[in-house]
């Protein structure tokens, strides 16, 4: 037995268990998001190459990058596999032979071998016909069963639940859809909560929708590869539906008469904006560089946002909502206000391969 590669390896091999395992914990159990010592990369390298993919083929981008979140699952499992086998290889290889022997005494010492008794070793039941000696070795096999079999656990426990946030992400964005005419048009929305001009449930509904945006920021802030799950369907996107409720906020406070200052001045109005802007920050943040901040709108882009207030404003007539008596301060107050917020998801959406025009259909184009 060379005793100095016999160190040498079994350090190299429990450090790399070590920074594995160190990986599954801040990823799974610590769950917050920019924490993972590789997952994070993982998940951004994944994400390019599926996006230069889409590339080759526009007319199926949708398609393509939508099989982009459940490969990045399947990498980081695997990843995760991958490198607690090489850990525990490089822990037994100089020991094949000496304190791990098979019964026939015919113990070989390549590394094939040793990657496939250290793949054993990590599990409870598997056997590779070749056992512990010593006292040390039997504590290693121990050890090593307890981390496969911990790692193999959480890494079942975290795509039933990356699954299950996505479902409740997918579900709020249906809904906000088609709350908004199937055409992510926040003034229809307006006109569903507040018929004929009455808005008494108005505040459960958006309570509702803002208690499902902090859900998601959170879920997003637990499981991070969620971000990378991106649908052919545009009302499927976090930017489509969080423009959609940030609109709409805005077009409650700028738009609306006087008597309803009561909604204005509300918690529901204010959470629901405050919600959904939280959410845009938080993936921004994280995944798009350099940091989103708000910027003053050239002067087609205000032109823009000031008809569609002005259009806005037409449907809430047609529908019986009494509007402002000054549309034109409404229409400076909207752009203000909408100036906080359409940083983010301009730049959320080109980042996971949406058009502007398929999350904001109801701008005019500058």
């Amino acid at each position: 037995m060379n005793s100095t590669a016999l160190i040498w390896q079994s350090i190299a091999g429990a450090a790399v268990m070590a920074v594995t395992v160190l990986d599954v914990f801040l990823t799974v159990l610590y769950a917050r998001i920019g924490f993972a010592v590789f997952s994070r990369r993982v998940g951004l390298a994944t994400w390019w190459c599926y996006r230069q993919l889409a590339k080759l083929s526009p007319r199926h981008r949708g398609r393509i990058l939508s099989f982009a979140g459940p490969t990045i699952l399947v990498t980081l499992v695997a990843g995760w596999a991958t490198a607690l086998s090489a850990g525990a290889a490089l822990i037994v290889h100089e020991r094949l032979g000496q304190s791990i022997v098979t019964q026939t005494g015919n113990s070989q010492q390549d590394w094939i071998t040793a990657l496939f008794v250290g793949n054993a070793s990590l599990s409870i039941v598997s056997s590779s016909g070749y056992a512990p000696s010593t006292p040390a070795t039997r504590l290693l096999y121990v050890a090593n069963s307890i981390i496969g079999a911990s790692v193999l656990s959480l890494s079942l426990t975290y795509l039933m639940q990356v699954y299950s946030a996505l479902n409740a992400r997918n579900a709020l964005a249906l809904t906000t859809e088609l709350s908004a005419g199937e055409n992510g048009d926040a003034a229809v929305l307006i006109t569903g909560v507040g018929a004929r001009g009455r808005f008494d449930a108005a505040s459960r509904t958006l309570d509702q929708m803002s208690s499902q945006m902090i859900q998601m920021s959170e879920s997003h802030n637990l499981y991070p590869v969620l971000f990378y799950f991106r649908f052919p369907a545009p009302f499927y996107a976090i930017s489509r539906f969080t423009f959609v409720a940030l609109d709409a906020a805005s077009l409650l406070r700028t738009a609306l008469a006087p008597r309803y200052d009561w909604l204005k001045e509300s918690g529901s109005v204010q959470g629901l904006a405050r919600s959904a802007r939280r959410l845009l920050e938080t993936l921004t943040d994280n995944f798009i560089s350099p940091k989103v901040e708000p910027v003053a709108p050239d002067a087609p882009q205000r032109q823009a946002w000031r008809e569609r207030y002005h259009h806005a404003l037409e449907q809430f007539r047609k529908a019986g909502i009494e509007v402002r008596s000054d549309p034109e301060r409404g229409a400076e107050e909207y752009i203000a206000s909408r100036q906080d917020w359409d940083c983010f998801v301009r730049r959320l959406a080109p980042f996971m391969a949406y058009d502007i025009h398929e999350i904001d259909r109801v701008t005019p184009p500058c």
